[in-house]
This record gives structure tokens, sequence and C-alpha cells, in this order.
């Protein structure tokens, strides 16, 4: 028995002086362990001050840019549309501010215009294509109005439409054009669109605000790309000009800026992805001057463009 307890003994003073070793040697570790986590926790803070105070500084150099672009496009953007007409269509969603500021800056560069055409669901539903706006718009249809050989039913209203709405004159028209007028009228009976100006009154050029994005994807056109392709396409051919103005998110596959850049049928008209900035003001406004001149380009920051904005040193001749 006694060599038991003596073995007993034994043990439990061994694991007494484990656990007294691990207690005192544990006291060092947790001490550097902190240490550690100080410094590490230090340097986190101070990366994160640094990049703070980078991040400021963009933010504030980026405000700086845009400051300086609005100063300078009012001047090289004056005057620049002066005697001619335009009018401003609205697809359907489109931000009213950004037609707005579209409505604005053409009147800043000295364009009259002639109105807000606002487009409704009702316009790019396919279902309403043939029957009722293509009964209408044949009913209605101006003189001198030649459709495409296999165009569709969308296709012919919109190029009645434009007709009804712009002209490739070069001077401004000085009356109303009652057939076109009586166009406008049955389309907004049908409520495919609204119009804030006076039926019949026709442009010389046009700025599409795109809306947001269709369901479509960038692969394939949906009916409402069709519709609205088409009017682009018509406005483009039945006027001295087009541009397609939209944010960047319009630039993306299968939106209207980007499916324009990518449509032959409308390769004529002028985009424009960066709207409701000094820069795209400017390409806007440019933009129109140079479309009345005969040339067309893709101006923004997105997928497709060319350049920021059109050739700074043709401003003014918009003849």
């Amino acid at each position: 028995m006694s060599g038991l307890r003596y073995h007993g003994l034994a043990v439990a003073t061994s694991v007494v002086t484990l656990a007294a070793g691990i207690v005192v040697g544990a006291g060092p570790l947790a001490e550097r362990q902190a240490t550690r986590h100080n410094a590490e926790s230090q340097q986190l803070r101070e990366r994160q001050a640094t990049l703070q105070q980078r991040i400021e500084a963009s933010t504030a150099a980026a405000r700086a840019d845009r400051a300086l672009a609005e100063v300078l496009a009012g001047p090289v953007a004056r005057g620049v549309l002066a005697d001619t007409t335009v009018l401003v269509v609205a697809a359907p969603g489109a931000s009213p501010a950004l037609v707005r500021r579209a409505a604005k800056v053409v009147k800043a560069a000295g364009a009259s215009v002639t109105g807000t055409l606002t487009l409704t669901g009702e316009y790019v539903d396919p279902g309403k294509a043939q029957s009722p706006l293509e009964d209408l718009v044949l009913r209605l249809v101006p003189p001198g109005v030649k459709f495409a050989e296999g165009a569709t039913p969308i296709e012919r209203v919109g190029t009645v439409l434009a007709r009804a709405t712009v002209t490739t004159a070069t001077t401004p028209p000085t009356s109303i054009d009652q057939k076109a007028a009586e166009v406008i009228a049955g389309l907004i009976e049908l409520r495919a669109l609204k119009l804030s100006g006076d039926p019949g009154d026709r442009a010389q050029l046009a700025v599409v605000v795109a809306g947001p994005r269709t369901r479509g994807g960038a692969d394939r056109v949906t009916g409402a790309e069709e519709a609205l392709l088409g009017l682009v396409a018509a406005l483009d051919q039945g006027s001295r000009g087009t541009v397609v103005l939209g944010t960047a998110d319009s630039a993306a596959p299968g939106a209207l800026v980007a499916q324009s850049r990518g449509s032959a049928s409308v390769r004529t008209a002028s985009t424009v992805d960066t709207g409701g900035t000094a820069a795209g003001d400017l390409a806007l406004v440019l933009g129109l001057a140079e479309q009345a001149r005969g040339r067309a380009g893709r101006y923004g920051s997105g997928p497709g463009a060319d350049a920021l904005v059109p050739d700074l040193s043709a401003a003014g001749a918009n003849g």
C-alpha cells in the first residue's frame, strides 16, 4: 500500500506541477499575443487613415474637375445651336430629371425646343404595334411618307411619327403642320405618347433620352427595343440629325445606347452615354451641331464610345 500511496502522490504532484507550469507560461504568451494584436490594430488604423485621406483627396480633385468642366462647357456650347429647333423624346422610363436637363442644355446653346414627346408603354407594346397603332397612322399618314421595304408595323408607326415631329428643312418651319398635328392627336388619344408642346410643330434635330435597360438581354432585340430603335432610325432619317442620350447604364449590353451603337439602321445617329454630367451636356450640344453638318459619333466613357466629346475645334460651326 505504501508503494501505491507513494505512486499516487507522485502522479498528483506531477499534475499540479504541470498545471502550474501552464498557468505560469500562459501569462507571457498572452502578453505577446496582446502586444502583436495591438500592433496589427495600429497598423490597420494607420492604413485606414491613409486610405481615407486618399479618398478625400480624390473626391476633392474630382469635384474640382467637375466644377472646371461646368465652367468651361457653358462658353464652349453657347450659341452652337442658334437658329435651330430641337425635339426632346423621352423613352419609357427615362429619368424626368435627365429629360429636363437635356431640354435646358440645348436651350442654353441657342436652340428652340419645339416640345417634349414622352413615349408610354403602349407605344413599345408589341401587341399594340399593328392594331391600333399602325391602323391609326396609316389612316392619317401625311403626304410624302415612304416606308422601307419589309418594314414592320411598329417601324411604319415610327416613320409616320417622325414625319409628324421632325423635318430636314435647313430653316425652322414657321407654321404648324396640320396633318402632322392629326397624327400626334391620334396617338395621344391612344395613350401611346404625351406631348408638351404644340402638335404639328416640327423640329430640325432630335434628342432621344434613353430609359432603363429592358429584359431582353444583350443577345436579342425585344419588341420594345425594336420600337425604340425603329423610331430613332426614323427620326434620324427624317431630320437633320438625332442624338441618343443616356447615363452610364445605357451603354451596358442590351440598353438603348448600346443597341443604337450596334444597329445598322441607326448608324448615322450619334450616341452619348454620359448624360447628367458636364461632359454629357457638352457632348449632347456638340453632337447635335455635328449631326446638322452630316456627321455622327459615339461619345462618352462606356463601351463603344470613340471619344468623350466631339471635336471642340468645330464648335460653333452648326450650318
